[in-house]
């Protein structure tokens, strides 16, 4: 067991715990690939520059500004049952962040640790269960629910001082959401989207020692 100082750990899916974002821009591609290339390059650059948002807020995006056509809720519900049929069993065979698994690990039994993502709940459900991730979470949290709420819930069920809560995710999206519930951040990736001002990482390798540490609390979070 370990001393994180850091009673609650929330952590985004895509990109932070899973290296599953690739996945995602290539099936969003795919279901506009009969539009032309010009196309796909906007869908897939719109899902990067957006990433934490919900696939029905990006259909509709797409549907409305790029290609449009029908962006009713039928439409949008269709696209979205076909992007999860073609998405769920990639993302299960995709791989972990390096050092998650053994983050996760090491830390289940000590610390408090949840799953805040913008994937359909039961369809998250789905993936962590078969990527036998389940037992390290208290809970899981996808949408329709956005993760600023996902972070109220935890912080009110959980009890849990916001002091000694920190997110950990990919995108500017979850940095804006840590950001309004006014807890710590640390963004996770081999580019920084976030500004020397936020402590960013690679990878998850780092993250047990980053916590103990502390090393981040001289920073603007």
């Amino acid at each position: 067991m370990t001393n994180l100082h850091f009673e609650a750990v929330i952590f985004d899916f895509d990109g932070t715990i899973c290296d599953s974002v690739n996945v995602k821009e290539t099936v969003f591609g795919k279901l506009y690939e009969n539009y032309g290339d010009d196309v796909v390059k906007r869908v897939k650059k719109y899902h990067i520059d957006n990433s934490g948002v919900s696939r029905i807020h990006k259909f509709s995006y797409y549907q409305k500004h790029v290609v449009q056509e029908d962006y009713s809720e039928n439409k949008i519900n269709e696209l979205s049952r076909k992007f999860s049929s073609l998405v769920t069993k990639k993302v299960i065979e995709a791989p972990l962040i390096n050092g998650a698994l053994e983050f996760l690990e090491k830390n289940f039994n000590s610390t408090h640790l949840y799953l805040s993502s913008a994937t359909p709940q039961q369809e998250l459900e789905k993936i962590v269960k078969n990527k036998n991730l389940s037992n390290y979470f208290q809970s899981i949290f996808g949408s329709p629910k956005d993760k600023i709420k996902h972070i109220e819930e935890i912080l009110s069920l959980g009890s849990h001082d916001i002091d000694k809560t920190v997110y950990v995710g990919d995108s500017v999206n979850d940095l804006i959401a840590a950001k309004a519930a006014n807890i710590s951040f640390i963004g996770v990736g081999k580019e920084n989207f976030f500004g020397e001002e936020v402590l960013s990482i690679d990878d998850l390798t780092e993250l047990e020692d980053i916590l103990k540490e502390r090393a981040y609390e001289s920073r603007e979070l």
